[in-house]
């Protein structure tokens, strides 16, 4: 990671880390209410638990 020096074996966990940890990108948005989150797990969670 260019932020904090974290190695990550794929890039996809590297680019899940800096979206959730450094940069607060979120684009993920929830069809119902447009909440965003910065994972797909997180908005699946968001939408089973209040949707």
């Amino acid at each position: 990671c260019s932020y904090c020096g974290r190695a990550f074996q794929r890039a996809s966990a590297l680019q899940r880390h800096c979206r959730s940890a450094h940069t607060k990108e979120k684009p993920y948005a929830c069809e119902f209410c447009h909440e965003a989150f910065t994972r797909t797990d997180l908005l699946q969670r968001h939408i089973t638990r209040y949707h």
